[in-house]
């Protein structure tokens, strides 16, 4: 019984490289491609801009749209200022609430990413449910060839063909 017990133990170790491995090897191809759609904005601005209402709450997302995150020192990416779209009218409303929207975006990151808030005023882009939503272009061959050469490498057919319409799609934004 014991036995079977510690062979049980070693599968699930192997299981758990297997994986690991498999997450690295995903990791890159992703990376690649998401700093090409995302350019100078880093992955935690795009996740601010996915997220806000949640963020922040509908009251909140109702008035206000972040447009982006700087920083006094580009490299630190510490205690910047989160500038926000208000819509006509809100300032007082959204200066009011500076504090506690500041307290949510740095619980979001973990960190405390932003230390004060620039407000500009001007209509809210159109939204749905997540990120404002922007036609999208039509990939031409080089691009598309770009996409499949990325995902080349990986092995499993399902996992490339979704990995290049997830690089299609994120290129198709990048204007």
């Amino acid at each position: 019984m014991a036995q079977a017990t510690s062979g049980d133990n070693t599968r699930s170790r192997g299981a758990k490289t297997q994986r690991r491995e498999l997450t690295q090897a995903l990791a890159e191809p992703v990376r690649q491609v998401a700093r090409e759609a995302v350019g100078a904005r880093s992955l935690g601005e795009a996740s601010l801009l996915t997220e806000w209402r949640s963020i922040v709450g509908d009251a909140v997302a109702d008035i206000c749209w972040p447009r982006r995150i700087t920083f006094p020192r580009r490299r630190e990416r510490r205690e910047g200022t989160l500038v926000l779209r208000v819509k006509p009218g809100q300032a007082p409303r959204v200066g009011h609430q500076e504090y506690l929207i500041l307290e949510r975006v740095n619980a979001h990151f973990g960190y405390k990413v932003a230390a004060g808030m620039r407000l500009e005023h001007g209509p809210l882009p159109a939204q749905g449910e997540g990120a404002p939503k922007r036609p999208q272009r039509t990939l031409n061959s080089a691009e598309n060839a770009a996409v499949s050469a990325t995902v080349a490498d990986v092995g499993d057919d399902a996992l490339r063909e979704a990995l290049a319409r997830l690089g299609r799609s994120l290129r198709a934004w990048d204007s």
